[in-house]
């Protein structure tokens, strides 16, 4: 009878535990969710560039094709012009193909490939392949997003390869009309000293704020204002302003 007794105290208590995690849940998720927005406010603000001695006024034009191979793979084109020097000079051009995995709970895996047709100052030719993770999760009405990626730069006349990490975050808030309104930032750290390339350490700084819609069912553009500082260890800081104009197509 002890036991029959104890057993079924055993069970209660049980029961009650269980009771006050399921009650207690949503204030884990909303737990949660708070400090996801705490995460994505630091990635976005917790670096601003301080006053550079040299300024600049661009634009960033791209059209980007989205091919869904099947469920899991996408296949993508990035092909983009910078304009600099006060929109007078075409400053190069950037092909970027890559290939991504849809995972799980938001989270996907991109391998790709980037060529830098560099027309000015000079005449030269970058390129890099780079690996990044990326997750997107929703937060009330936003969606936030945030990736790393890891790249490996191949610079004329450089024996050695030079690493870069780049962070990026933000969100996106949908509004009325198919419109979005968007607000991200990116920091660049190189991770290495080779010599013929940029020093390790902080390397630039990208502030994004824009608006996108979508114009028919697979085509979507972004229209924004990039603010880009860049530290240049040889000569004055670059803070750029950017004109950035973003054609997608799925």
């Amino acid at each position: 009878m002890k036991r029959v007794h104890a057993q079924v105290v055993q069970n209660a208590d049980h029961a009650a535990i269980n009771n006050h995690l399921i009650q207690a849940h949503p204030l884990y998720a909303h737990a949660a969710a708070r400090f996801t927005g705490k995460l994505i406010v630091l990635l976005l603000f917790a670096w601003q560039p301080v006053s550079a001695s040299d300024s600049d006024v661009g634009l960033w034009a791209s059209g980007d094709y989205h091919l869904d191979l099947n469920d899991d793979w996408l296949a993508s084109i990035i092909i983009q012009a910078r304009f600099d020097n006060d929109l007078e000079r075409l400053e190069r051009l950037l092909f970027r193909p890559s290939v991504t995995f849809k995972a799980s709970h938001g989270i996907a895996l991109t391998a790709g490939y980037d060529a830098h047709s560099v027309e000015a100052p000079r005449d030269v030719i970058e390129h890099r392949s780079w690996q990044q993770i990326a997750i997107k999760k929703p937060l009330g009405r936003l969606a936030t997003f945030a990736h790393a990626r890891l790249e490996k730069r191949y610079f004329e006349n450089v024996d050695d390869i030079s690493l870069r990490l780049r962070l990026n975050a933000g969100i996106n808030l949908p509004l009325r009309g198919g419109f979005a309104a968007t607000l991200a930032n990116e920091v660049f750290f190189t991770l290495n000293d080779v010599d013929g390339a940029p020093a390790k350490g902080f390397d630039q700084n990208r502030l994004f704020a824009g608006f996108s819609k979508r114009l028919t069912e697979r085509l979507n553009v972004r229209l924004g204002y990039q603010m880009q500082y860049i530290d240049r260890a040889a000569r004055d800081d670059l803070a750029g302003n950017q004109v950035f104009i973003f054609f997608t197509y799925k």
